[in-house]
């Protein structure tokens, strides 16, 4: 008997195979996803500073990065920009790969038109930020710049490749998500994604504390000031004092102790003004125990420059001494706080110098207000008052009835 042989039946062909192949990434797609990768790591750094307050890498307090990043434009909504500039870089991204990973045609459609909208945003957002820093700040900050033009050019690399804006393209892929129409509507949509930005700067800008005395004369960054408290306090002073100065040490440790009597309400602005020709054009001769005043001044504000958490410590032990240390002494301690390479290169910085003559200029326009050059003076609003106060008490209430009237 003959066998019957029996074909067996090949399996259904699987329905993926149905869906069209992937398109392959081009050059110019690869080219902007780098681009754009370049850009997310610069941005994640600044969120980094942003968030921790760490200094960035050759960008020291008074530094243009310093001034871009510690500015109001630096917020949007009480949150730094370069956290949605993070998410729209991250959106983009992803929008790149599906529109080439993607099999589903209306995968591919969504995609580019998530994509021109991210991306129109991000453009508008680069001219934004360039005009801010070139304009209105007057401070150009290279880690900001470098995230707008690689940001900027890779979204153009993208959109060369978008079907939108390519007849040929358009006309291969036959498909009606990318008609000139939705090109046009995913663009006005990115222009308003952009325009909530600029807006809610306006309406909303953040908070940057900026002192300000004699009438808007002088203004103080409390991000770079040698300071006596929080950055954040309701009300601020300024004092002017020198580290050799035996009534000028007592007044500072009254300022402490009036301070935590009055529940910390205010901070103190101390600038240091040295009582030495050297460095003081106000003074033509010098008592001996002011012959190093100048240098003091220098070493605390090389501190402050290191940060305000060892200038605070720096501060507490100088002024709780019972008498001024040697200048090797305190020399000493700073580099026990920062260390001898930040010490020698923080000493030479020219804000050190710039700081002391404002302090200096400070000093002449008081001896024109209240005729007197006596050490310490306190500066609270409009008044100005020279000389110690004796007792905390008595400096409670001084400080109590002028920082009432600022709140007028």
């Amino acid at each position: 008997m003959s066998k019957k042989r029996f074909k067996v039946p090949k399996p259904p062909q699987s329905t993926q195979s149905n869906l069209p192949a992937r398109s392959k990434a081009s050059r110019a797609i690869w080219i902007g996803r780098g681009c754009l990768f370049g850009a997310a790591g610069v941005v994640s750094y600044l969120l980094w500073y942003s968030i921790t307050k760490q200094p960035m890498a050759g960008c020291g307090p008074g530094s243009s990065c310093d001034k871009v990043m510690g500015s109001q434009w630096a917020y949007w909504l009480g949150i730094p920009v370069s956290a949605p500039a993070l998410a729209a870089y991250s959106i983009l991204l992803i929008s790149s790969f599906l529109t080439t990973g993607a099999r589903r045609p209306s995968t591919v459609v969504r995609a580019w038109q998530i994509l021109t909208v991210a991306g129109i945003a991000t453009i508008a957002s680069a001219i934004w930020f360039t005009f801010l820093q070139a304009v209105v700040l007057k401070s150009i900050c290279k880690f900001c710049t470098s995230a707008h033009v690689l940001g900027f050019a890779g979204v153009l690399c993208l959109l060369s490749q978008a079907p939108y804006f390519s007849a040929e393209r358009r006309k291969s892929s036959s498909n009606p998500g990318f008609s000139g129409k939705s090109a046009v509507l995913a663009v006005l949509i990115g222009l308003l994604a952009f325009a909530a930005l600029p807006i809610a700067q306006e309406l909303k800008p953040e908070k940057i504390n900026i002192v300000r005395i004699h009438r808007g004369a002088f203004d103080f960054d409390l991000r770079e000031v040698p300071l006596i408290g929080s950055p954040d306090a309701a009300q601020f002073i300024v004092t002017l004092f020198d580290y050799t100065c035996p009534s000028c040490q007592e007044m500072h440790r009254e300022l402490v102790a009036a301070r935590a009597k009055m529940s910390n309400v205010f901070s103190v602005v101390a600038l240091p003004l040295p009582l030495d020709p050297r460095c003081n054009s106000m003074l033509t001769r010098t008592k001996p125990i002011h012959m190093q005043a100048c240098d003091y001044a220098r070493l605390g504000l090389a501190i402050r420059r290191a940060g305000l958490e060892p200038y605070e410590q720096y501060d507490q032990w100088f002024f709780n001494l019972s008498k001024t240390p040697s200048l090797e002494e305190a020399r000493q301690h700073a580099i026990q706080l920062i260390g001898k390479a930040a010490l020698d290169k923080n000493i030479t910085d020219p804000w050190i110098d710039k700081t002391i003559q404002t302090s200096v200029a400070i000093y002449a326009k008081n001896d024109k207000e209240i005729h007197s050059l006596q050490l310490p003076q306190l500066i609270i609003g409009n008044a100005v008052i020279a000389g110690p106060i004796h007792g905390v008490d008595q400096l409670v209430n001084v400080l109590t009835t002028n920082l009432a009237k600022i709140s007028l």
